[in-house]
């Protein structure tokens, strides 16, 4: 794969995982979510839910991110 393939996949995933976050957090604004608080300190399950789906959305990514160096011979 040339270096210009390697960089519009790049900015697929930018756009891409950038948008999934956005609406991520917009689900959570709207129910009020702390979302800077690292330790949930008010136990809310919509900021756990919140983080978990912002950990998932990065993993279809992380698979293929793999799978594609394995197939270009890079891992």
């Amino acid at each position: 794969m040339d270096q210009a393939a390697v960089e519009k996949n790049s900015d697929h995933y930018s756009s891409g995982i950038g948008g999934t976050y956005s609406l991520i957090d917009a689900w959570a604004e709207d129910r009020g979510v702390d979302v800077d608080d690292p330790k949930n300190s008010k136990n809310d399950p919509d900021r756990d839910a919140w983080q978990a789906m912002r950990n998932e959305a990065k993993q279809p990514y992380s698979g293929s991110s793999g799978d594609g160096a394995v197939h270009l011979g890079r891992d």
